[in-house]
């Protein structure tokens, strides 16, 4: 089978495919994946029977997918939606420099906070790799008014116009590469909930959800308004399936409660699962963390899929599958953050074994890390995927 054939037969639940494929996460130019890759190029050019098949080298006219195909990878996201950003940098007392030359001198430094258009504060470093780390901070934004007048000022997000796509490289894609590595189309940003608490913090969203409810439903639409916009700019390309992102989980539970999901963010999701489906095309959410108590609410509005399902968040992977298998397609469910980056080949070939019997029977589930390859030895991440290839064809256990 292809691998858009693999990828089809799983989602649309039309019968087995030959074997159970891989979804990727990032796999970062800092990550010690990728710098172990890339110091043994060489080496693996003479030596890896991978490297003497031309038609493994993915030079796409959506970019080089070889280094994903090599360690697996058999599925490619095409990005929509808007890409207005900026950042701004802020100096020690969380105040954005407004002049320009000392914004620089501060940009030059190992590390530093900055916010950006959605009013995210995030702190960056220099890593000894030269490569910049960037993560969350703090939400900018704490107040009604601030959060107005920032948008009033930068245009609110459903305000900026989804990016334009490129037809013509995407069909080219699916007609060069569809029997290599399966193409689906994603949203440009984080979801409904982590949009809306970033630009604030927890505290500040907490607040607003019992003072300020219709105001919370302004943000929410404003960021709902903008993923449908970015579904309408897919809708030509005929994507089977759409990838979106919202960190609802963290280890044991749900980031928010089932009351206040319900109350914030089920319609919004119904309509944008909704808007996916009308454009005939699946829609699979990533999300971190534990988020089994929301499921059946996100499966009531909609969701098809759900992608991560980390193990040290302690999910049970075989009561999901038993549970919602039937209407859920499953998508990760390996270890990335201990067994795959402190594991054995062995060790993560038994790891493999276990969740695919966990959750591959019958079909429904794409097997994978939970999420990016960061601290992940090059052999680990091989062992993963001759694992998945090893004991993830069906009909399994032959």
């Amino acid at each position: 089978m292809t691998a858009t054939e693999r990828f089809e037969a799983i989602l649309n639940r039309n019968g087995l495919p030959d074997r159970i494929p891989i979804h990727l996460m990032g796999i970062p130019e800092y990550s010690v994946t990728r710098i172990e890759f890339n110091e043994e190029e060489g080496e693996l050019a003479g030596s890896d029977p991978f490297f003497s098949d031309e038609r493994n080298m993915l030079f796409t006219p959506l970019g080089d997918r070889t280094l994903a195909y090599y360690f697996g990878g058999e599925d490619s996201l095409y990005t929509a939606g808007s890409f207005f950003d900026f950042e701004r940098v802020i100096d020690e007392h969380g105040q954005i420099i407004e002049d320009q030359a000392t914004a620089a001198k501060y940009r030059s430094r190992d590390e530093g906070q900055y916010v950006n258009y959605k009013g995210r504060r995030n702190g960056w470093r220099k890593l000894d790799t030269g490569h910049r780390y960037t993560w969350y901070v703090d939400g900018f934004l704490k107040k009604r008014g601030q959060i107005e007048a920032w948008f009033g000022e930068h245009g609110w997000p459903h305000e900026h116009a989804a990016a334009r796509v490129d037809h013509e490289a995407v069909h080219e894609f699916q007609a060069a590469f569809g029997d290599r590595m399966f193409l689906c189309g994603h949203i440009n940003r984080a979801g409904l909930f982590e949009e809306t608490w970033f630009m604030m913090g927890m505290d500040s969203f907490g607040y607003l959800c019992a003072k300020d409810a219709p105001f919370v439903d302004k943000i929410v639409d404003s960021i709902l308004q903008q993923d449908l916009n970015a579904v309408e700019a897919l809708k030509p390309l005929h994507f089977p399936c759409i990838y979106l992102s919202d960190d609802l989980g963290q280890k044991g539970r749900p980031l928010i409660s089932p009351r206040t999901f319900k109350r914030f963010l089920y319609e919004p999701y119904k309509a944008l699962f909704g808007a996916i489906h009308d454009i005939g095309a699946k829609a699979i959410m990533h999300s971190c963390g534990n988020i089994v108590e929301l499921l059946p609410m996100l499966v009531d509005a909609g969701l098809d899929g759900w992608q991560s399902m980390e193990v040290p968040a302690e999910i049970d992977h075989a009561a999901v599958k038993k549970q919602f298998g039937d209407q859920l397609t499953l998508v990760g469910g390996i270890d990335s953050s201990r067994e795959l980056t402190f594991g054995s080949p062995a060790s993560i070939e038994r790891h493999v074994r276990a969740q695919i019997e966990a959750m591959g029977a019958g079909g429904g589930y794409i097997s994978g890390p939970a999420h990016d390859y960061l601290k992940v030895p090059m052999r680990n991440a091989i062992a993963m995927r001759d694992a998945v290839h090893k004991w993830g064809r069906y009909p399994l256990g032959s």
